[in-house]
Order: structure tokens, then C-alpha cells, then sequence
């Protein structure tokens, strides 16, 4: 990840609390701790459906600053009726919002791309983690692979944009926060009230079946 700023400089993150954007955030953190004229501003948007991205962002934000000391100078955060579209409108009114109030280089995000999907169901048929083979396949089946498509200038820049989670997995290696902050991380997606679970901290616990969970265990070999 490239990660280089002038003095006097503000970037932005989109902070979901996924895996894929706490790594970006947790390296800006720890690369900057000791430079207080570098800083961070924060946008989560959470939705009816998706009511607990603030709580994840959130609780990295407080992992990030007890292992670097470093908080963000703001963290706007916002709800609203989800639908993709929606979505992608409510977090360029956060992203103008944050470029009012601060003088802002770029934001990041933590978008990356599908996995091979012939690999990833290769992967589940190689190894036993006491998932039930067919229904895993018709949850990667189900995926739509639309979604994380750019959509003009608003996803903003992404050091993991033309690679998949294998990518990620590799960064929280590099930077030995396999341990530290990605157990921390939530990217559990499941919307059934049949199967989703929430924790004490308004945080899902992960199902282990949606598409996000699989792709946790594809890439990182487990969920947490």
C-alpha cells in the first residue's frame, strides 16, 4: 500500500470496520502515529439493513488508537434506507461534508475485487471447516458481482482496488496485525433474522455462510 502525505495534510477513510478498510486505516495510524501534522477524517454510513457499520468503525477506531495513540479528527457518520444506490448517494453527502469542514487530499476506500470464483469453490471443496459444501456454493452463487463495481469518483482511491481479499490478507501479515486487528474486524452480511446474530456490542457475529464470511475464510483461512 502506498501511503505517502505531506506535513500539513488531512486524508480521508471510509470506515466500514470490514477487514479491507481497517487495514488501510490501522496503516496510516501506525505510519503516522509519531506525526501530528498528518491526520485522518472518518465517514461510516450505516442503513436499516446495515445498521452496524458505526459500531464496527467504531470499535477499530478505539483498537487503532490503543495500539498507535492515534484517532481520527473526526468521525462523520450517518443512517439512511438502504438500497445500492442510496448507499452510494449517503456516503458522497458524508464525503462532501468531511470536505467542507476539513481541507482533505483523498479518501481511501477498502473496495477490492471478487475472488476467482472457481478457486474459492475449489478452496471450500479442499478444506474441512465443518461447513455444509452445497450450501456454500449457492451462497457464492448468489453473490451479485455488480456491487462493488467503481461508480464514478466517489469510490475514491484504493490501494486494494485491482486485487482480491488475498491481497488484503497478505497486508495484515506484513503489518503483524493478523493478531492485533483483524480479529476486531466484522464483514458478516447476512440480513435474515433466521441466521443473523447480534452481539452484546450491537455487532453482528459472524455466520459464516454469506458471501463476506466465506470470503473471510478463503482469504484469511479463518473467520477471526
Amino acid at each position: 500500500m502506498i501511503l505517502d502525505h505531506n506535513d500539513g495534510t488531512t486524508v480521508g477513510m471510509k470506515l466500514s470496520g470490514g477487514a479491507d478498510s481497517s487495514i488501510i486505516y490501522y496503516a496510516f495510524c501506525e505510519k503516522y502515529k509519531n506525526n501530528d501534522s498528518v491526520n485522518i477524517v472518518v465517514i461510516t454510513l450505516d442503513t436499516d439493513l446495515n445498521f452496524y457499520y458505526v459500531a464496527n468503525a467504531t470499535r477499530i477506531i478505539e483498537k487503532v488508537a490503543e495500539l498507535t495513540g492515534k484517532r481520527p479528527l473526526k468521525h462523520f457518520t450517518n443512517s439512511i434506507p438502504h438500497s445500492n444506490e442510496g448507499y452510494t448517494t449517503g456516503q458522497q453527502d458524508l464525503v462532501e461534508q468531511a470536505k467542507q469542514e476539513f481541507s482533505i487530499t483523498k479518501f481511501y476506500s477498502g473496495i477490492t475485487q471478487d475472488p476467482n470464483i472457481s478457486d474459492m469453490k475449489q478452496y471450500f471443496l479442499d478444506n474441512d471447516f465443518g461447513l455444509n459444501y452445497e450450501a456454500v456454493v449457492t451462497h457464492i452463487d448468489h453473490r451479485n458481482h455488480s456491487r462493488d463495481q467503481p461508480q464514478g469518483t466517489n469510490r475514491g482511491y484504493r490501494p486494494f482496488g485491482n486485487s482480491d481479499k488475498k491481497a488484503v490478507a497478505q497486508a495484515y501479515k506484513d503489518l503483524n496485525a493478523m493478531d492485533t486487528i483483524y480479529p476486531h474486524t466484522n464483514s458478516c452480511e447476512e440480513v435474515d433474522p433466521e441466521y443473523l446474530k447480534i452481539g452484546s456490542d450491537g455487532i453482528p457475529i459472524h455466520c459464516g455462510y454469506c458471501f463476506h464470511c466465506l470470503e473471510r475464510w478463503y482469504a484469511f483461512g479463518r473467520i477471526l
